[in-house]
C-alpha cells in the first residue's frame, strides 16, 4: 500500500549503519543509488519508505516492485530485463506467521534472477535484525547496507506545511503539537499532511493519534469538488462511508490482497477482490461511493487501494469492532488474526488498533 505522497516532496535524511565497525554516517537520499549490494531501508509506519522507493524506482537503472507481487509473480524474470536493480516495497505487507517469512520470500524469488542488486523497504519491526541479515549475506555474500529513514525535523515539518497548506499557521500547528509532546505526529510525513488537512478545514487540532486520524477520515470522505455535489458519495452518511471502508481495509489486510477491482466480475486480476463482494459483507453497503472518495487511491485498471496502510488498519479495525458489537463472537473475529502461531507482523497493526474502538476487546 503506497504512502500518501505530498505536491512538494522533501529531499530525505537516512542513517547508514556501516555492517562490519557498526558506526553510523547521515546520508541522503541521491546517495541511495550509489550503493553498490543490498540494500536494506528500515522506517516507522508512514515515514515515507514507499515515497522513497518510488522516487529511486523512477531513476534509470532502477525498477520499482511491490514486494507482495514480486512474491506472487511466477515469473519474475521479466521485472529486470535489462539487469535492472530492484526497489522492493513494503516487507511487512508479505502476510507470514512463519519467523522470516517474508525475507525467505523475497530471497527465494530472487535466487530465480540470479541474486541481482536490490533495495528492500521495510517497517523497522518486521525487520528481524541478525537473523535477515544473516539470510541476505549468505545468499549474496556481502552484508546487506542497512538504511533508516529518518523523521522529519522541525524545520521539514514547517516547509511541509507552508508549501502544502499555504492557508495554514505552520509554526502554531507545530508548537501545538510539540506543546502537548506529540512531537512524533508532525515528525511523520503521512500525520503531518494529516495535521495539514485538519487545520486547513479550521477544526481544532487533534490532542491523540487516535483523535487525528479520527478527524482525518472524516474529512477524507467529504467531497471538496462542488462539480460532484450531486455524487452519490457526496450524500452518502460518513459513517456507512468509513465503515465499508474498514471492510475493504480489513479483507485486503486479513486476506494479503492486492488491490479492490470494480470492472466486469469475470475479469478479476489476480489477488484482487471484487467490489460486489465487499458490499456484501455487513456495514459494507456503500462501498461504491466510497471508492470516489479521498480514502482511496486508483491504480489504473480500474483497481483501487486505500491511501495508506496506516488509515487501512485504523479504519479496519473499525469495522472489525462494529461487526463484534452487533453479533460476531470474539473468538470469531479473533480467529481471523491466526491460530497457535500469534498475531502475524502483518496484522498487528490491524490487531492493535481493535483495543481502541471496544473496551471489551480489550480486555480479550
Amino acid at each position: 500500500m503506497a504512502d500518501v505522497e505530498p505536491s512538494i516532496v522533501i529531499d530525505r535524511r537516512l542513517e547508514r549503519e556501516d555492517p562490519t565497525t557498526r558506526v553510523s554516517v547521515i546520508i541522503d537520499q541521491a546517495a541511495i543509488l550509489d550503493l553498490d549490494g543490498p540494500v536494506v531501508i528500515l522506517g516507522d509506519p508512514g515515514i515515507g519508505k514507499s515515497v522513497l522507493a518510488q522516487a529511486i524506482g523512477r531513476q534509470t537503472g532502477f525498477v520499482y516492485v511491490r514486494a507482495a507481487s514480486f512474491v506472487r509473480n511466477a515469473q519474475p524474470q521479466h521485472l529486470i530485463p535489462n539487469g535492472e536493480c530492484l526497489v522492493i516495497d513494503g516487507l511487512d505487507e508479505i502476510a507470514s506467521a512463519t519467523v522470516g517469512g517474508g525475507v525467505d520470500a523475497i530471497l527465494t524469488q530472487l535466487s530465480k534472477l540470479g541474486y541481482p542488486r536490490f533495495i528492500l523497504s521495510s517497517r523497522e519491526v518486521d525487520w528481524r535484525g541478525a537473523a535477515d541479515r544473516i539470510k541476505i549475506e549468505d545468499d549474496y555474500g556481502r552484508p546487506a547496507i542497512l538504511l533508516h529513514l529518518l523523521a522529519f525535523d522541525r524545520g521539514d515539518a514547517t516547509h511541509f506545511l507552508r508549501r502544502n497548506f499555504p492557508s495554514v499557521d505552520a509554526d502554531g500547528a507545530l508548537t501545538h503539537l510539540a506543546d502537548r509532546g506529540l512531537e512524533e505526529i508532525y515528525k511523520n510525513p503521512l500525520t503531518l499532511r494529516l495535521i495539514g488537512e485538519v487545520a486547513a478545514s479550521d477544526e481544532a487540532l487533534p490532542i491523540s493519534r487516535a483523535q487525528l486520524l479520527e478527524r482525518a477520515c472524516q474529512l477524507l470522505v467529504q467531497e471538496e469538488n462542488p462539480r460532484h455535489h450531486d455524487a452519490a458519495h457526496a450524500h452518502a452518511e460518513a459513517e456507512k462511508l468509513l465503515l465499508a471502508a474498514g471492510a475493504y481495509a480489513a479483507t485486503q489486510l486479513l486476506c494479503d490482497l492486492a488491490g479492490l477491482f470494480n470492472g466486469p466480475a469475470g475479469t478479476i486480476p489476480d489477488s484482487c477482490i471484487h467490489v460486489g463482494s465487499i458490499a456484501a459483507l455487513p456495514h459494507a453497503e456503500a462501498i461504491d461511493a466510497a471508492l470516489h472518495t479521498r480514502l482511496v487511491e486508483a491504480e489504473g485498471g480500474q483497481r483501487f487501494q486505500l491511501l495508506h496502510r496506516v488509515i487501512a488498519e485504523y479504519l479496519g479495525a473499525k469495522w472489525l469492532a462494529r461487526c463484534f458489537q452487533s453479533g460476531v463472537s470474539a473468538r470469531r473475529l479473533f480467529s481471523l488474526f491466526g491460530q497457535g502461531h500469534g498475531v502475524p507482523t502483518s496484522l498487528r497493526g490491524l490487531h492493535a488498533w481493535l483495543a481502541h474502538f471496544d473496551d471489551t476487546l480489550a480486555e480479550v
